[in-house]
């Protein structure tokens, strides 16, 4: 990897516990163990956040709600020795975004890579949509 794209994920570094590993500084790798460790973890808590969200869903009325899930960029895990958020490779950059929204025609399903820049645009439709629908 170039130097130019490696960041030291000093974030991490000065994690107590990560600390008392007395990685080198700036090019050190993690630890195996730790490496596992920390994916489990985030793993977990992403399952969790999904398991909340699920509940939510239970209360929310989908006949008549637009729902819009999205999320910062994504975490490394020690993909190309990086972690925490500063780079600018795929796993970094890449986000959560998902519409459900009533549609009883299902012709505006969308099978596609989204651009944030397509929100404001979509979400208008929609709502448009949903007045001529109630009038």
């Amino acid at each position: 990897m170039p130097l130019v794209a490696w960041h030291p994920w000093c974030d991490v570094r000065k994690r107590d516990d990560i600390r008392t590993l007395n990685i080198s500084y700036p090019l050190g790798t993690m630890p195996p163990e730790w490496t596992i460790k920390i994916r489990q973890s985030y793993y977990a808590a992403s399952i969790y956040i999904d398991y909340l969200i699920g509940t939510l869903m239970q209360y929310v009325n989908t006949s008549n709600t637009i729902v819009v899930l999205t999320s910062d960029h994504g975490w490394s895990l020690g993909e190309n020795g990086l972690w925490a958020k500063y780079s600018n490779f795929d796993v970094a950059l890449k986000v959560p975004l998902i519409f459900n929204f009533p549609d009883p025609d299902e012709s505006n399903n969308i099978y596609e890579e989204p651009k944030y820049q397509q929100v404001k645009t979509k979400l208008s439709q929609l709502l448009k949509k949903q007045v001529e629908n109630n009038n």
